[in-house]
């Protein structure tokens, strides 16, 4: 025998719609900007394959824009102004790494890299904090 199902209250939907916004920046923005971030050599030059997987996933990411414009469509998801603020600012900095990124210089590419991997850090930790509260 089955659970009757119960109807959502207004709230629920609310609930239920900001979950998925959440899942879609983790998804949309989070997993494509650490893709590549996460296997770039610490040291040492970067392969040219890598370098371009590295544009891709920043800059050309949800319809071929870079990742900051997905955020922007879902930031209201976050209700934390002061980390919604802290995520774009990262956001805010790789977009200005573009030229550098897109022309192979390294610094420019591992400073992206290391700004990915920190947002989606921030961005988990709210999800688990989320979730526990």
């Amino acid at each position: 025998m089955t659970e009757p199902r119960t109807k959502h209250l207004p709230h629920d939907s609310m609930h239920d719609a900001m979950h998925d916004l959440i899942h879609d920046l983790i998804h949309d923005v989070a997993k494509y900007l650490t893709r590549v971030a996460r296997n770039l050599p610490k040291d040492g030059p970067i392969p040219e394959v890598l370098g371009a997987m590295l544009v891709k996933d920043l800059y050309e990411t949800h319809r071929q824009r870079p990742a900051s414009a997905r955020f922007d469509e879902l930031a209201h998801a976050i209700e934390d102004p002061a980390l919604r603020a802290g995520l774009r600012a990262h956001l805010t900095e790789i977009d200005a790494l573009e030229q550098g990124v897109r022309s192979g210089d390294a610094p420019s590419m591992r400073r992206a890299a290391e700004l990915a991997l920190i947002f989606d850090r921030e961005l988990r930790a709210f999800v688990e904090a989320s979730a526990g509260g």
